[in-house]
């Protein structure tokens, strides 16, 4: 449980004096706290004997009105440490709740910075469930509970060293018989609680993943009339999410059912041992001051190890995140653009996958300039995508060298990144308008840039912005056809006006006439950039200046005349 608390101090440490003040608060509250208990079990004094002695006030009688009094002071009193306890909430809350929004802010962030490949790998479900839902059950089960431990414990020591005054012997003897026994009832329970978490954890994140299957292979689902399978694949890990989490309430509640049976069974024997000794007259404070510590220090005892426990259970998410600690902090500054390359070199280049280890290219020599208008062709998983990859730089060769100007591709970073835009093989479009899906600007500000409308009538995608009259795609581009899909991946690509465009496969869903405007429009511009084409088409490949034949993880170089 220590690696966890120094895992969330890594991930929480920012915004010092706001946790400082959340820390000021508690120590307040609990401070009030244990001056309430001092005023209550006065109270049960002075009710049984007519007098006592206060700190600070001297002696009250109950006599005339210094019972009224005494009695308007301790409801005062509540009244502050109510007040004090929903400030503390308000700020606890907003601050914790606060603090996880900015780290999924931070960790999606992060997460767009990963080279596409590595994304892949690690799955959408994964990461969607650690930006959406792990972070969550970081803050609410991790997070809040140490702040509220904090309190529990100044709280709780304050109000026993406040017994131990009124009652020492009895207090000394209670700790010494609960206090133990509820340390081992928690100790037994802590390790099935962590263990139930990360059950939990690993069905969440399953239960993420065959939900999004389920649904992106809706319509073949249904058609196959599989419906019933599914929908029962999705209820199995449900409920495996659901027995999780009943026998974690169960496993919970145990040290309390223990601290309530012992607080009882030990009120008992103190009275009959009081009455056995003739000391009757001792029993009613007694039992007041352990009506007050039922009341108060029990339920805050039986709270701190329920903190404890849901700090084990939350480990696992803690870990997920801190896993990623390393993408959570702030981004270089973007450099611009620049000038287009004059030109990129692979030599000797050998690329093998890492999901498989099996080399896709070997030996790759190729020298692309400015101006190139390059299609790559060769048969489904010759290595075609890959080579674009490695352009791209989002996959580093495990042989051989890339570079750009005789610069290594490598030392580039970022500014690499701003020089290559790219149409992928599957189009993601927003649930928004076209211009903002061209612009990728969230702002909506792309509705209002003449060059985003130039783009989209160069596209042949005018009549498609008349008919949804500035309205959405809808969700992943369901308003659009295929083809129109791909043509705003291509205007996306065109707006970014970058020094090297990558077209993988990007106009396979268009129509001739479609596809012969948008190789075009590929061409405007071409002698300021490298544009390379994948391409099955052999029309469009005779439209390219070169033509580069990627097969048996080799790439020669053909003549545009007789690609296929």
């Amino acid at each position: 449980m220590v690696r966890t608390v120094q895992q969330l101090g890594l991930l929480f440490g920012e915004r010092r004096g706001r946790w400082a003040l959340l820390l000021v608060l508690v120590a307040g509250t609990s401070a009030l706290e244990a001056a309430t208990a001092g005023l209550v079990l006065a109270l049960v004094r002075l009710l049984s004997s007519g007098s006592v002695a206060v700190p600070g006030l001297g002696r009250v009688e109950a006599a005339g009105t210094g019972l009224g009094l005494f009695a308007a002071a301790v409801v005062a009193a509540f009244a502050l440490r109510a007040g004090l306890v929903v400030a503390q909430d308000l700020v606890l809350h907003r601050l914790c709740y606060g603090a996880g929004a900015r780290l999924e802010q931070r960790l999606l962030r992060g997460y767009l910075s990963l080279p596409p490949r590595e994304a892949r790998r690690r799955g959408r479900a994964q990461l969607v469930r650690n930006v959406h839902d792990t972070v969550m059950t970081v803050v609410e089960e991790c997070l809040v509970p140490c702040v509220l431990a904090t309190g529990t414990v100044l709280r709780t020591v304050a109000v026993v060293a406040v017994m131990a005054v009124v009652a020492p012997s009895a207090t000394l003897l209670a700790a010494l018989v609960l206090g133990p026994l509820l340390w081992l009832v928690s100790r037994a329970v802590r390790r099935p609680v962590r263990r139930l978490g990360e059950t939990v954890e690993e069905a969440l994140g399953e239960s993420l993943r065959t939900a999004g299957e389920t649904l992106d292979l809706a319509a073949e689902i249904h058609l196959a009339g599989r419906a019933e399978d599914f929908s029962r694949r999705f209820g199995d890990v449900r409920r495996r999410i659901a027995r999780a989490g009943g026998d974690e309430e169960v496993v919970r509640s145990l040290p309390r059912l223990v601290a309530e049976t012992l607080l009882v069974l030990f009120v008992v024997a103190w009275v009959a041992v009081a009455v056995a000794r003739g000391e009757q007259a001792a029993v009613l404070p007694t039992l007041g001051l352990f009506a007050y510590a039922a009341l108060r220090v029990l339920p805050s005892l039986v709270s701190l190890v329920s903190l404890v426990h849901s700090v084990a259970h939350s480990s696992a998410a803690v870990e997920a995140v801190a896993a990623d600690a390393a993408l959570l902090g702030e981004p270089a500054p973007r450099p611009p653009a620049g000038p287009a390359p004059r030109e990129v070199a692979l030599r000797g280049v050998e690329v093998v996958l890492p999901e498989t280890g099996r080399a896709v290219l070997s030996g790759v020599d190729v020298l692309l300039r400015r101006g190139d208008v390059v299609a790559v062709v060769g048969p489904n998983g010759a290595g075609k995508s890959t080579l674009v990859d490695v352009l791209a730089g989002v996959l580093a060769p495990a042989a051989g060298a890339v570079s750009v100007d005789g610069r290594p591709l490598e030392s580039l970073g970022a500014a690499w990144a701003a020089q290559v835009a790219l149409v992928p093989q599957h189009v993601h479009l927003l649930d928004a308008d076209l211009a903002t899906n061209v612009s990728l600007d969230p702002s909506g500000r792309g509705a209002s840039d003449a060059r985003v409308a130039g783009l989209l009538g160069a596209v042949g995608l005018g009549p498609v912005a008349e008919r949804l009259g500035g309205g959405a795609v809808g969700e992943d581009g369901r308003e659009l056809s295929g083809g129109e899909r791909q043509r705003v991946a291509v205007a996306r690509a065109l707006h970014r006006g970058a020094g090297v465009l990558l077209v993988d496969e990007g106009t396979s869903a268009l129509d001739a006439p479609a596809r012969d405007a948008v190789a075009e429009l590929l061409r405007v511009g071409a002698a300021e950039r490298i544009t390379v084409l994948v391409t099955h088409d052999p029309e469009l490949a005779r439209r390219c200046t070169r033509v580069l034949r990627v097969q048996d993880g080799r790439v020669r170089e053909e003549q545009p005349a007789v690609a296929g």
